[in-house]
């Protein structure tokens, strides 16, 4: 992880965060890349388990919303 650091310039907390994005569920990293979820809120959501990403997933397609940094405030998608 050093040498990431040293070469991206960012610190081994962040560069430990996009390590952490890399247990999103297709369907949520999709949504990150195409920012209808913010980097904050992926990061937690990627603490969650699969089958509990997969039911965010289906909640949101229901609610037709994406989680907010707080988890209290929905953003509407467009």
């Amino acid at each position: 992880m050093e040498i990431i650091t040293e070469e991206t310039g960012e610190s081994p907390k962040q560069v430990q965060r996009y390590i952490t994005l890399t247990n999103l569920i297709p369907e949520l990293l999709q949504q990150l890349d195409d920012e209808l979820i913010s980097f904050n809120p992926a990061v937690e959501l990627a603490a969650l388990k699969e089958n509990e990403q997969k039911e965010l997933i289906e909640a949101m397609d229901y609610a037709q919303s994406v989680p907010s940094l707080s988890g209290t405030k929905d953003e509407e998608t467009e």
